[in-house]
């Protein structure tokens, strides 16, 4: 036993000596609101010289009404500076590594002000020395279409590495060191936008996360991306770590490891990590996300059956009030190897271990990686080590379970 402590210990340590630091700006949960009646860092007139019209803040009209400030856009047509209808944010709260932080998704309130129809998109670029346009840029697959004369309409532009064009460069690069958000009118994922006249408004821009289909947690940017194992108040003995090497991808490759000790009822007795109100949150039916896969790898001396958890999270309720565990566990031997793992989360590949399964799959607040024996929850103790990496929400066809790695009850 204690040499099991003094090997875990050295490892966290070595493990938090080689995360490299992840400066970033961009916070999930963030709203640029207006109120103050400054733009918040918004501008478009970076290239050097201002538009006839720059954006500016109206006091009163957003979509709350009287005493709601928001951004107004305005797009002249034509060419040279004030011609598209666009606005940027650079080096400043929006930008940082996307992908560490887990936003997969920008939300805000947009109205047409103006008398054309537009088509509305945001796009994410890296900001390098003296490179503009940036070297890397994703313009969002989602488009929001607003008629002339409509009203406020709340609006969500996945940004998610599979809901970004590449315009410039990768996808990936843009999210891992973005330095600017743009909001343009678009009616193509395409990048620089065509010339328009017109008018937008737009408020409550919001950093936010929400399951979506091909999300990936990679473990790469030397942060947990919102894994936590400490929710209740008290971290355990040996908190969830970032181990900088030796993933499925062989040197280079980071993974999450966890650790239990069996110890009753104390924090870190249960072999169990938990990610809530972030990039796992949602409604998993309506995201069309029917199963979790990862790579597995137990590091401890005992075998393991891990499983995965869904729950929703009611404000001041914990554990949630609806809480699907998988009906079928995943077996890893002591000692095994790296095992690509499938969790289908079907509403009948789950079993209901608090309230209904539907309800935790729709209204979806965390999800739980365990170790228990049986289909059901808090999880048992045990003395263990679980390695994890590249947990990925997917859309699959049905397939038959893998017999020699799932078992029933």
């Amino acid at each position: 036993m204690e040499g099991l402590r003094w090997i875990l210990g050295t490892l966290l340590l070595v493990s938090v000596l080689l995360q490299p630091n992840v400066g970033s700006a961009v916070v999930l949960g963030q709203v640029d609101t207006f109120q103050d009646g400054t733009l918040l860092n918004w501008d478009a007139g970076l290239g050097g010289t201002e538009p006839p019209f720059p954006p500016v803040v109206i006091p009163n009209g957003g979509p709350v009404g009287v005493g709601d400030a928001y951004m107004q856009l305005t797009g002249v047509g034509g060419g040279g500076p004030g011609s598209k209808l666009a606005v940027v944010n650079r080096d400043a709260q929006w930008a940082g590594n996307y992908l560490a932080l887990g936003v997969n998704a920008i939300t805000m309130s947009l109205k047409n002000t103006g008398a054309t129809d537009l088509v509305v998109r945001v796009v994410v670029g890296d900001v390098a020395v003296g490179s503009l346009p940036p070297l890397n840029m994703g313009v969002s697959k989602d488009s929001v279409v607003l008629p002339a004369g409509g009203g406020w309409v709340s609006a969500t532009f996945h940004i998610s590495p599979s809901r970004l064009v590449a315009a410039r460069g990768t996808v990936e690069a843009a999210l891992n060191n973005a330095g600017e958000i743009r909001i343009i009118h678009n009616p193509n994922p395409t990048f620089p936008p065509p010339a328009k006249v017109g008018q937008l408004g737009v408020d409550n821009i919001k950093a936010y996360a929400r399951v979506t289909v091909g999300w990936v947690d990679t473990f790469q940017y030397g942060t947990l991306q919102n894994w936590d194992a400490g929710l209740g108040g008290t971290e355990p003995p040996f908190p969830p770590e970032i181990i900088p090497g030796g993933g499925p991808g062989g040197v280079g490759d980071a993974f999450m490891q966890i650790t239990a000790l069996d110890g009753g009822v104390g924090p870190g007795s249960r072999l169990s990590v938990a990610n809530r109100n972030a990039q796992w949150a949602g409604n998993y039916l309506e995201a069309g996300v029917n199963a979790v896969t990862m790579w597995l790898k137990n590091t401890g001396p005992n075998d393991l059956q891990v499983r995965v958890v869904i729950g929703d999270v009611a404000v001041g309720s914990l554990p949630p009030l609806n809480i699907a565990v998988s009906t079928k566990a995943l077996f890893l031997p002591a000692g095994n190897e790296w095992v690509s793992a499938v969790f289908p989360i079907n509403p009948g590949d789950l079993t209901a271990a608090r309230g209904t399964v539907l309800a935790a799959l729709t209204n979806a607040g965390e999800l739980r990686v365990i170790h228990n024996e049986a289909a059901s929850y808090p999880p048992s103790t045990i003395l263990g080590r679980l390695a994890i990496d590249n947990i990925t929400a997917v859309r699959r066809a049905p397939l038959p379970y893998l017999q020699l790695l799932l078992s029933n009850d």
